[in-house]
């Protein structure tokens, strides 16, 4: 059975891609990056302050269950879902864990 020819214009895009990358020179020069400390100032809180969390069973399956947490910080109130592997209901072993930072650095005012 023949192969179906790609489409030019994907192609021809992402070459086009390739070669700007390719070409890129990086950051500017004098772009630095923040230091530790700036970065644990900017996200401190005050830890007696109360966050009010909440956390609500949205639903489960074989593999996981599902909660929405939420909780105040800064006047602000912050929510997240939050899954937790149904293998550590019987069992102390680590698991692994992705954490999602929507909105970091966006334009804002963060």
């Amino acid at each position: 059975m023949p192969i179906a020819p790609m489409p030019r214009r994907p192609v021809l895009i992402l070459i086009l891609l390739c070669v700007i990358l390719a070409a890129w020179p990086g950051p500017p020069a004098g772009a630095v990056g923040l230091s530790r400390d700036e970065v644990e100032a900017f996200y401190s809180y005050d830890a007696e302050a109360s966050l009010e969390a909440v956390e609500v069973l949205l639903g489960f399956s074989p593999w996981y269950r599902e909660y929405e947490v939420r909780y105040s910080s800064l006047g602000e109130t912050v929510y997240a879902r939050f899954m937790v592997p149904r293998s550590t209901e019987s069992t102390s072993a680590a698991v692994p864990c992705l954490v999602g930072l929507h909105g970091l650095n966006t334009s804002s005012g963060v």
